[in-house]
């Protein structure tokens, strides 16, 4: 799924079903077994009193067993309590109140002691009771909270709504231990159809009326549908399906689904934004690109067909009038422009490859020198002006790589240069193959006497259409030349960076892998 606002998939999460109810005779003990462990109380403190009644005197073995009823009553509640201290005062009185033996209660002291036993259990039942009702509150509110805060930390990771839909499935059944599914809104603000498809109709038609009324409704089968209502409009239905049937969930748990529920709009309402800022920035990209493109191409591409346009008109309207200088001249325009014309659309070609990925070096090992020779004799056919400086190293090794992609970036980037830089200062072309400076590396220099580019935009130059800006004698150009150049460089394995010239000017700095294991 992708993060668009018109897909609209589904993602449901499978918890397995719980197991049946426990069995009867494991529920009777559960049920029974504080009782057992109060009776095991007043037995161990009528064994303790026995064993200590030497020491002490009748009166003070009551706190032994009043001791056993507040440790009942603090551990098991309010009716194990009151049995225990039933059961207490029963085995003091037997054991060691006159006459022994016997559960008579002959004077009011033992109706006291009865009392007191009664009382202590009572109070300290209750009180226990209500202790162990508000930490369990307090546990289960802790742990509803780190539940939550897991939630929340893990959708914050989502970067499209397939994700979002899994992550929330994830947790919801997990916490719930209930089978969840999330449907989605399409472009038209109707809850997909294709992605209701799990459900059965009477499901998928309560999930609709769950996203256009935005109320919390539940079907006959099970499945309870929430809606996600954002702030503007209903993004979707949250539904799940406890694994008991008629099972409802807790107040604590409602709200806990609900405060997912919300976690989950807040995540899916900012995949929708990134989206939508995303698409945004595409159509002003695009639009950008677009009027550079005709901009460009309403300058370079119709330039030099008037040109050559002009050139074939005067020779045939004019051919024979014409001395043989100026028939050359015009036929030195119709190719020198042609050349220009075909250099864009080259470039053209190159951008459109480049972009889409379809430009496939055909390597071999070459000798750089044979690739900078065709790429200067380029470059005077254009420039006849221009002087180029070599300076190559003589352990220069073969490099593998594609020579017709090298020689275009070579003819690219000292067209650019003889563009900027006056005819009166050479251009220098430094080729080294130097182990200290870039082991495994070709670096090739070309440096210019031209006015340099500013440090803010010498990244900047690498972007399509970007041109610096020099006022009314910037030289005509399409802001394609360095852009295509690092393409290639990349698809050779290699790099481009600009620097400042060593004095004035600008200095390019290819670097490219000398072996073929690096350049694959």
């Amino acid at each position: 799924m992708n993060s668009e606002t018109n897909t609209a998939p589904a993602h449901i999460s499978n918890e397995p079903e719980s197991t049946a109810a426990p069995h009867w005779a494991a529920y009777f003990l559960s049920r029974v077994w504080p009782y057992i462990v109060a009776i095991s109380a007043v037995v161990v403190s009528t064994a303790l009193s026995n064993a200590l009644d030497i020491w002490l005197s009748v009166g003070s073995l009551t706190l032994i067993y009043l001791t056993g009823v507040l440790i009942v009553a603090m551990r098991l509640g309010l009716g194990p309590s009151l049995l225990c201290g039933v059961l207490s005062y029963a085995a003091y009185s037997y054991s060691f109140s006159l006459p022994l033996h016997t559960f008579h209660l002959a004077s009011s002291q033992d109706w006291l002691d009865l009392g007191a036993f009664m009382v202590a259990a009572m109070i300290t039942g209750t009180l226990a009771s209500q202790v162990r009702s508000q930490l369990s509150v307090i546990q289960e509110t802790a742990r509803q909270n780190h539940q939550l805060y897991d939630f929340t930390r893990g959708i914050a990771s989502a970067i499209n709504r397939e994700k979002l839909a899994e992550l929330v499935c994830q947790h919801v059944s997990a916490t719930l231990n209930c089978n969840t599914i999330m449907l989605f809104a399409n472009s038209a603000d109707h809850l997909e159809s294709s992605a209701s498809s799990a459900l059965s109709k009477a499901d998928a038609q309560a999930a609709k009326h769950c996203f256009t009324n935005r109320d919390i409704i539940r079907a006959e089968s099970g499945w309870s549908f929430v809606p996600l209502a954002g702030s503007k409009q209903t993004l979707g239905v949250l539904g799940i399906k406890l694994s008991t049937p008629r099972a409802t969930l807790s107040q604590n748990l409602t709200y806990l689904l609900l405060a997912m529920r919300d976690q989950a709009v807040i995540a899916l309402e900012r995949i929708n934004l990134a989206a939508h800022m995303e698409q945004a920035q595409l159509l002003k990209e695009t639009e950008r690109l677009r009027e550079a493109l005709l901009s460009s191409v309403s300058h370079d591409l119709r330039t030099p067909l008037a040109s050559i346009i002009g050139a074939a008109t005067t020779l045939r309207d004019l051919g024979s009038e014409l001395r043989d200088s100026q028939r050359h001249d015009l036929l030195d325009t119709v190719i020198d422009e042609s050349s220009r014309l075909n250099r864009f659309v080259q470039n053209l070609l190159d951008m459109t490859r480049i972009g889409y990925g379809a430009l496939k070096p055909r390597a071999a090992w070459v000798d750089l020198r044979e690739i900078v020779g065709p790429a200067i004799r380029s470059l005077s056919n254009a420039y006849p002006e221009h002087r180029v400086t070599l300076d190559i190293s003589d352990a220069l090794p073969q490099v593998w790589t594609d020579a017709v992609l090298l020689e275009r970036v070579f003819f690219n980037l000292l067209d650019n240069a003889a563009k900027y830089a006056p005819a009166s200062k050479p251009i220098t072309l430094t080729i080294r193959a130097e182990a200290r400076q870039a082991p495994g590396q070709a670096i090739i220099t070309i440096e210019d006497h031209g006015p340099g580019i500013p440090p803010a935009q010498r990244e900047q130059v690498f972007d399509m259409f970007h041109r610096v800006q020099r006022g009314d004698t910037s030289p005509a150009g399409t802001g394609m030349g360095l852009a295509i150049c690092r393409g290639l460089m990349l698809a050779l394995g290699g790099n481009i960076v600009v620097q400042a010239g060593a004095t004035t000017g600008t200095r390019m700095i290819l670097t490219l892998p000398l072996t073929a294991a690096e350049s694959v």
